[in-house]
């Protein structure tokens, strides 16, 4: 479905980019917020430390002015020998009882600052929290995928297990983030097990070595039937594709992997696999002709398939900012920023195309010539995160929101009223061919 900016002109994703923003916000703001809670833990954490080599310090005076009133009587032998007892146990107490009480204001330190770990750990790990929940639903601009789909167990001689397939994407960003997602295979009537070439394109047959060596000169050649092959295993990255052909639903039986180069700068490739997934020749296979149209036209029709499966994401099994775990970030700012930073053109854009003073709209072609408008108000956007320190409001000023009540108003009065109060994204369909 094709989207619109707000004057009519094409919209670069297609997406509804009003839901991806509002929820980008909220998962910034929260971010920030966590940021805000970091500084204060560290805050606290810097004062403990300070207050203790306050108090460290004031013990260690103590120790001073005991020792130089009560050292004198001892060394002097002043008074009688149980006075200058009593002195040096005076002295031998009062030791114990500062070693003691430096004791307890480092533990007190050190408590504080476990404590503080323990909380800045928990905040930490809202990173990865906020935005599998973002990224479960959302796609940010300019991402590039690949997939993974393998049978994980099958059939033997031993076992009856049924085959089971697992799905894996991994979705590489232009801010330096990279996440891996488990995929849901579980409710498709494909990708739920191995299945037969043939359930997507019947009658497939190329011409292979027959004879000999795998490429020995004289080998002749015969036709093998890949659509009575079972589909094991599909690899997908903006580079390259691959899929494992088996003659039975194992994992580790014998078969094919064809290299596909999803551009289609090279022709496809073809190469044996023995018992157990050891490869039965280190050579591929060039294909030329119709074998490589034939394969062509295949990898087409899977890939048509498999690409969708990339919104079937059920969980964020890694995510890694400029390789770095998210948990491991140290603040959680800098990961709102570069969200903000990638989303914030678009914003710009929008709100330079938008006919309503104060909202960012969106338009979609429905049927029957009609179009649907999408809108926010920017007025919500700036109060979602007008909570927080104007030192982290700033870094939605990429946005380049302004929200100026006097230039709200557009001509249309009560149209700017409804829209105004609602404060939200939602759809109003117009009848018009035209804007």
């Amino acid at each position: 479905m094709a989207f619109l900016y707000g004057d009519s002109t094409p919209f670069p994703l297609d997406e509804n980019f009003i839901d991806t923003l509002r929820n980008a916000t909220d998962i910034c703001i929260a971010l920030l917020r966590a940021d805000e809670s970091l500084d204060g833990i560290q805050r606290s954490v810097e004062e403990e430390k300070q207050a203790a080599e306050r108090d460290l310090r004031g013990v260690e005076r103590l120790v001073a002015a005991v020792n130089q009133v009560l050292e004198p009587q001892v060394a002097t032998n002043i008074g009688s020998a149980y006075v200058q007892g009593v002195c040096g146990r005076l002295l031998q107490t009062a030791q114990s009882v500062v070693d003691n009480a430096a004791k307890d204001v480092v533990a007190r330190r050190d408590a504080a600052v476990r404590q503080a770990d323990s909380k800045m750990a928990t905040e930490r790990a809202r990173i990865p929290q906020a935005l599998e929940r973002f990224l479960l639903a959302h796609e940010i601009p300019g991402t590039q995928w690949s997939i993974s789909w393998i049978t994980r167990r099958g059939t033997t001689q031993q076992t009856q297990v049924p085959a089971q397939a697992n799905a894996w994407a991994l979705a590489r960003t232009p801010i330096g983030l990279e996440a891996t997602f488990e995929l849901d295979v579980s409710q498709s009537p494909l990708w739920a097990r191995p299945f037969k070439l043939g359930d997507i394109k019947a009658e497939v047959a190329i011409q292979l070595p027959h004879k000999g060596g795998w490429l020995d000169r004289g080998t002749s050649l015969r036709e093998e039937r890949l659509d009575r092959l079972f589909v094991t295993e599909v690899n997908l990255t903006p580079q390259r594709a691959s899929v494992v052909l088996r003659r039975g639903v194992r994992p580790l039986g014998p078969g094919y992997e064809l290299t596909i180069s999803p551009d289609g700068k090279t022709a496809p490739e073809i190469k044996p696999i023995g018992e157990e997934g050891a490869a039965a020749s280190d050579e591929k296979l060039v294909l030329e002709g119709l074998d490589a149209a034939a394969i062509v036209d295949v990898w087409q029709m899977i890939e048509s398939r498999l690409v969708p499966l990339a919104t079937k994401r059920v969980r964020l099994a890694q995510a890694l900012l400029e390789g770095l775990p998210l948990a491991e970030i140290k603040s959680p700012a800098k990961v709102a920023q570069t969200l903000i930073h990638v989303t914030a053109p678009l914003v710009r854009e929008m709100g330079r195309r938008s006919p309503v003073p104060g909202e960012l709209v969106l338009k979609r072609q429905v049927e029957d010539g009609r179009r649907e408008e999408l809108f926010i108000s920017i007025r919500e956007l700036t109060d979602k995160f007008a909570t927080l320190t104007p030192e982290r409001q700033s870094y939605f000023g990429e946005y380049g929101l302004v929200f100026d009540v006097r230039e709200a108003a557009p001509a249309d009065g009560a149209r700017s009223a409804a829209h105004g109060a609602a404060g939200a994204a939602e759809a109003t369909t117009t009848a018009t061919t035209g804007s």
